[in-house]
């Protein structure tokens, strides 16, 4: 056999054998995989992102009285329902966590506040431009690694105006989680 038909063998047997370390070293360090006793098990991967624990803070400018539905979790556990009776320059504020209690790293993809004003659709923006309430969300962590438990904080704001009135509201805010891929 000539030299280059060795070193071709070689070459071959060694990228080979690459491959398969590189196979066994993946299979061993995934989490969703176990080797063990020469078997491989494929475990299942659990999704669990849920809005948890809504309580009104000390910095809304509303009384408890206007406070019409306190804030509480949605069936699907990714939204937040309350309703307030809010006037010219009123605020209301209120905490809640987010409790990643899956084994899948998350990160933020949306959230957005939906509003009725005595049963009609409004529109509710973050900046405010273009409508009668405004909202903030603050506690920025985007990424919610499993286990963990941020708190954010929504501020609902009426700007001042001598053509608001005092009215009843009903809000839902929804925050979508999405995996880490």
């Amino acid at each position: 056999m000539s030299k280059r038909g060795i070193f071709q063998n070689v070459l071959v047997v060694t990228l080979a054998v690459v491959i398969i370390a590189m196979s066994f070293g993946y299979a061993i360090f995934d989490p969703d995989l176990d080797v063990s006793n020469g078997t491989l098990e494929i475990k299942s991967r659990t999704w669990s992102v849920n809005l948890e624990n809504p309580i009104s803070t000390a910095n809304s400018t509303i009384g408890l009285d206007e406070i019409l539905m306190r804030p509480m979790v949605g069936d699907n556990k990714d939204s937040i329902l309350f309703n307030v009776s809010l006037g010219s320059g009123d605020s209301y504020e209120f905490a809640f966590d987010v409790r990643n209690s899956g084994d899948v790293d998350a990160t933020l993809a949306s959230y957005s506040l939906v509003g009725k004003k005595n049963g009609s659709d409004i529109v509710v923006l973050e900046d405010g431009s273009l409508s009668e309430i405004m909202y903030e969300v603050t506690g920025d962590e985007r990424t919610l690694m499993r286990g963990e438990v941020a708190t954010k904080i929504l501020r609902i704001m009426v700007p001042e105006s001598e053509s608001v009135i005092k009215d009843n509201y009903e809000f839902t805010f929804n925050m979508v989680y999405e995996p880490i891929k």
